[in-house]
């Protein structure tokens, strides 16, 4: 995988980790292929969805930066699988685990767990936009809003901010230039 395609998975794993609960099936026909189709309706023993779970594993990566141990890494990476390639989902002999076994996972890595390690190695690009506050990939390491529309919020609110500040001082100053004008002409 090519650090495009690496990086365009990672801007898919923020937009996972930003998901609200019932987002999920739009988020998984927009993007197909980045975890196995199956994994979506997957419950475990105690019902809950794994794609919950695991989301909720990758907010907290998030929230440290992913500045995580190996075991949270490997919470992370051995959380999403295909789960009718599971010995005990096959034969029905335990409960529904939350995580496969080395054997149980496929040979190449899914997107999601290739924007993991990306992400890992490049940790610095895990940010939180300063405007809307959801979870976002840096392309640059100045960059502090998730895209164009947050950007252009903020630097309209700052030009407000500081029109509001400074409003007085300057229009005393225009009124000043304007005064020293009308007495040149008369």
């Amino acid at each position: 995988m090519g650090r495009t395609s690496a990086f365009e998975a990672a801007q898919t794993l923020a937009a996972f980790a930003g998901l609200s609960p019932t987002g999920g099936d739009d988020f998984r026909k927009s993007h197909k292929g980045f975890v196995p189709p199956v994994w979506w309706e997957y419950r475990l023993s105690g019902g809950g969805l794994l794609w919950k779970v695991n989301q909720e594993f990758l907010q907290e990566a998030w929230a440290k930066h992913f500045d995580i141990g190996q075991f949270e890494l490997m919470r992370l990476l051995t959380s999403v699988f295909n789960p009718t390639w599971m010995t005990d989902v096959m034969f029905r002999t335990k409960g529904r685990p939350a995580f496969a076994t080395v054997s149980e996972m496929p040979e190449e890595f899914y997107p999601y767990q290739r924007a993991v390690l990306f992400l890992m190695e490049e940790n610095w690009r895990v940010r939180f936009c300063k405007r809307c506050k959801i979870p976002f990939v840096a392309s640059h390491n100045q960059q502090k809003y998730c895209g164009t529309v947050c950007t252009s919020q903020s630097r309209k609110k700052q030009k407000r901010d500081d029109h509001q500040r400074h409003f007085e001082v300057r229009n005393r100053k225009k009124r000043e230039a304007y005064a020293r004008r009308a007495t040149k002409t008369r």
